[in-house]
């Protein structure tokens, strides 16, 4: 009886070894199996390191190339005219309103860039030409386009301009001045 409990007990042994083995092979092909998909993610996360490497070196060419231009005379002089390309690019179903707007106003002999600029230093950051700061912020913060002309003062004293919501002085250029209006206090006149 003994011996039959043993080689009973054998055969559940040997049963429970080929359970484990098959169960541990299974494992090892799993193993294998992970071991190649890790394989195949490093490669292609090195890959894309190496790639991104790349476009932050192209990147940091081009700031390069770009910081070596804007130190340039040529590009200083010419920020007035990329601003106002800016200014058309932004606002394209007005493009032709603003321009002319824009246009008046430089013609006026009422705005005076230099003076404005330097009257107001936000005007150099904000990547916007002077005239075009004075349309769309400048007029909106009481800002004066020159000494020949207060904002404050025409729309304080002409409610029709503040209603109608049109630019002071553009009011002033296209209206105010056939008029007879005035664009100063008696007193700066």
């Amino acid at each position: 009886m003994k011996e039959q409990q043993v080689a009973s007990q054998q055969t559940d042994y040997e049963v429970r070894v080929s359970e484990l083995v098959k169960h541990n092979e299974e494992l090892e092909v799993n193993i294998t199996e992970r071991f190649s998909e890790l394989a195949i993610i490093t490669r292609h996360a090195e890959h894309l390191l190496r790639s991104l490497q790349h476009r932050e070196q192209q990147l940091q060419q081009a700031k390069n190339r770009v910081h070596k231009l804007k130190k340039t005379a040529s590009w200083k002089l010419t920020t007035p005219i990329r601003a106002l390309g800016r200014a058309l690019k932004d606002a394209p179903k007005t493009k032709s309103l603003n321009m002319k707007n824009i246009e008046y106003i430089a013609t006026s002999g009422l705005f005076d860039e230099v003076w404005y600029q330097n009257s107001y230093p936000e005007v150099k950051e904000s990547g916007l030409c002077a005239i075009e700061h004075y349309i769309k912020i400048g007029a909106n913060k009481g800002y004066n386009p020159s000494v020949l002309f207060d904002t404050n003062w025409y729309l304080t004293n002409y409610e029709d301009v503040v209603q109608s919501a049109i630019n002071p002085l553009l009011h002033y250029i296209l209206y105010g001045k056939a008029e007879q209006r005035h664009c100063l206090s008696d007193n700066m006149r």
